[in-house]
């Protein structure tokens, strides 16, 4: 983009030892009709305005070359004023440059532009911010666009902290539920062993609530006065395989090491 020319005739613009040598500088609320007081005083108050804004205000001209910058925007991407007054906006733009391109001459066609985007500051961190753009007309001259800035970091970290919030209650929740099951589990097995004299049915019912709550297939041996070992129970959670699970009541279990 090439440097817009013809600045140094723009109505809004201050005439004075104050602008900067490339002709951009402070831009006026007033135009060339009123006296020099009033266009003084008119001057004050808005830069007033302009300097204690709370939101970050950059002002530039159709190519998109920064015209003025207020304190905030200065702070928000860690360049001085004066570096600001060299810069396009465009270069401001943590985003692919043939988006930014695109958006920017979207802007400047339809008069108006709001969004969220990442400002890449001079450090080379981004920011994310909210950004509502206009075009203003003052006076005779060439138009000038305005943008408001609004840092959204500190929603942005609220947002992610929630977000941790509600993972971390999930998984809060999750273990106490696991926690729940455990100790249902522990206690229906207790109850099981303790109701019941029939080991056969017992243990295959064990097997049942084995599979029913913590695993997909329960095989139970028990362990013979001679030492071998004898499997009691086969169950599978899925009934397709079952007969798989009970065939493998066919195979006789290794006897424990000893």
């Amino acid at each position: 983009m090439q440097e817009s020319q013809g600045l140094e005739h723009h109505p809004a613009r201050i005439q004075s030892g104050r602008l900067a040598e490339n002709n951009r500088g402070h831009v006026a609320g007033t135009s060339n009709g009123g006296s020099s007081n009033n266009g003084t005083a008119a001057e004050a108050r808005y830069r007033a305005l302009f300097e204690s804004a709370r939101d970050a205000i950059l002002i530039v001209d159709r190519e998109g070359f920064c015209i003025d910058a207020n304190p905030r925007a200065t702070e928000l991407v860690g360049y001085e004023r004066q570096e600001l007054l060299s810069t396009t906006v465009l270069d401001l733009v943590a985003a692919e440059p043939g988006w930014a391109d695109e958006e920017f001459q979207r802007f400047i066609d339809q008069e108006r532009w709001s969004g969220e985007l990442e400002l890449r500051r001079k450090d080379g961190s981004l920011v994310h911010v909210d950004v509502s753009a206009t075009r203003v007309d003052v006076g005779s001259g060439p138009p000038i666009y305005l943008a408001a800035i609004r840092d959204l970091s500190d929603r942005k970290l609220l947002i992610e902290e929630g977000a941790e919030l509600v993972r971390a209650e999930a998984e809060a929740q999750a273990q106490a539920e696991a926690a729940r099951q455990r100790v249902r589990f522990v206690s229906d097995v207790s109850e099981l062993l303790a109701v019941s004299f029939d080991y056969p049915a017992t243990f295959e019912r064990l097997a049942e609530l084995v599979v029913r709550e913590i695993a997909d297939l329960c095989l139970i041996d028990l362990v013979q006065e001679s030492g071998t070992l004898k499997r009691v129970a086969a169950v599978h959670a899925n009934p397709t395989k079952q007969p798989l699970a009970a065939s493998l009541g066919d195979y006789a279990p290794r006897p424990p090491s000893r």
